[in-house]
């Protein structure tokens, strides 16, 4: 069944986010011993364990995928961290066998590992190591004064917009914590520290950075508000496996999910809940439901003609 990337990809293909393999299945269906199939999953999970989030979850029913956008993510042009994951893994490192298998999987995922700003540029290559690795940076950044200022950070996402590459991160410099974004191109220079170690620091500003609301804005912001809503079983497994903020708190209510969380933006976490639309019902503030009728009359007016 070809070498062991193109197993690995295979085992990606086969599984799904709603139904368990076991070993065995797997072992068949690929032709290798059920201790391959562990080892194989052991190396596919080890890059994104490192943020507390492995990509198959296994039970006494067996396996199956944790988050079935992945392909989707490696096609998007700001998800750096998943390409870092894969090159810095032995996931990544079987990509030299030179899989022969023409598959559509592999067709999409080639070309986003072998992007050669990634490989030949030594300051994102950096970056990336650092982000797969949790490590801290000291860096030598120019401002846009002519400026060259030093920082202490750990980076959290590289992403890309119109060509130009930005590093989001956290700045731990002694009285200056907070969130900052930098110009890639502007790093002069990178010492790698040691790794950080406040995991749950990581996981949350990267919850917040990839939430709609924590994208624009500082996370020394006050918040502005606080919204209840009641969520499907779907979505509830969903918001547990990665929480949109550390204010994020739920009770079960006549068996259904009943979620708070504190905001900074009420208009933008009413597009948010447009994105989930039957799987969510919002209960309050009444200034959220009121922007959803809105917006819906607004859709409804447009295409009635």
């Amino acid at each position: 069944m070809g070498n062991k990337f193109e197993r690995m990809m295979r085992i990606l293909s086969i599984l799904s986010e709603y139904k368990w393999k076991t070993s065995g299945e797997l072992a068949d269906t690929l032709g290798v011993s059920d201790r391959s199939i562990k080892r194989y999953i052991q190396d596919i999970n080890i890059p994104f364990e490192d943020i507390g989030i492995g990509l198959i979850e296994s039970s006494k029913n067996g396996y199956r995928l944790r988050d079935t956008n992945f392909l989707d993510r490696l096609k998007g042009i700001d998800d750096q961290y998943t390409i870092a994951a894969i090159n810095t893994s032995p996931f990544g490192e079987s990509l030299n066998s030179k899989p022969v298998l023409n598959r559509e999987i592999l067709a999409k995922l080639l070309p986003r590992l072998q992007r050669p700003e990634i490989i030949d540029n030594p300051i994102t290559k950096a970056l990336l190591q650092a982000l797969v690795q949790n490590r801290i940076l000291s860096i030598s950044y120019t401002k846009a004064n002519g400026e060259n200022k030093n920082y202490k950070i750990i980076p959290l996402k590289i992403v890309s917009n119109d060509g130009t590459q930005y590093l989001q991160c956290y700045c731990l410099d002694k009285g200056y914590e907070k969130m900052l974004t930098f110009v890639i191109s502007k790093i002069d220079d990178i010492k790698t520290r040691d790794v950080f170690s406040d995991r749950k620091l990581i996981v949350e500003k990267l919850a917040f950075i990839d939430s709609r609301w924590g994208t624009f804005i500082s996370d020394k912001e006050d918040y502005t508000g606080e919204v209840r809503f009641i969520v499907d079983e779907s979505l509830h497994e969903k918001m547990q496996r990665n929480l949109l903020h550390s204010s994020q708190e739920y009770v079960m209510d006549e068996g259904e999910p009943v979620y708070t969380l504190k905001v900074h933006n009420i208009q933008e976490f009413a597009r948010w809940t447009m994105k989930y639309s039957w799987h969510l019902d919002v209960i309050e503030p009444q200034s959220v439901i009121d922007i959803l009728k809105r917006e819906a009359r607004d859709i409804l007016e447009k295409y009635e003609d």
